[in-house]
């Protein structure tokens, strides 16, 4: 149970820390064995975290690549079909007879 808590709180907080695996498990291995010396294997731990690090960020730049690619997409097609419609309207308005000076008198 604790080592379910400390993980979660840990995930949680990790997002702005660089290489937040290491840091996670180190928190997470202290509140899970208050007093005990972290092990020297932790070294290796460092050595596949980053790799998994650089895994993980080419991953969420891919991702919002992406979405953002979707949201141009929708803004283009959502813009394209405003643009229509205005265009529609003001043929429909100019075939009525129309005029920018309506209701004025000219000169």
């Amino acid at each position: 149970l604790t080592l379910a808590f400390a993980a979660t709180l840990g995930a949680m907080g990790s997002s702005p820390i660089p290489t937040p695996g290491l840091v996670v498990s180190l928190m997470v291995w202290q509140a899970t064995f208050p007093g005990a010396a972290v092990p020297a294997q932790i070294a290796y731990l460092t050595t596949i975290d980053w790799i998994a690090d650089r895994l993980c960020t080419a991953v969420n730049v891919a991702g919002d690549t992406m979405a953002a690619r979707m949201v141009q997409q929708i803004h283009d097609r959502c813009a394209a079909e405003s643009q229509s419609a205005m265009a529609d309207a003001l043929d429909n308005w100019a075939e009525e007879g129309g005029s920018v000076l309506e209701g004025r008198e000219a000169g």
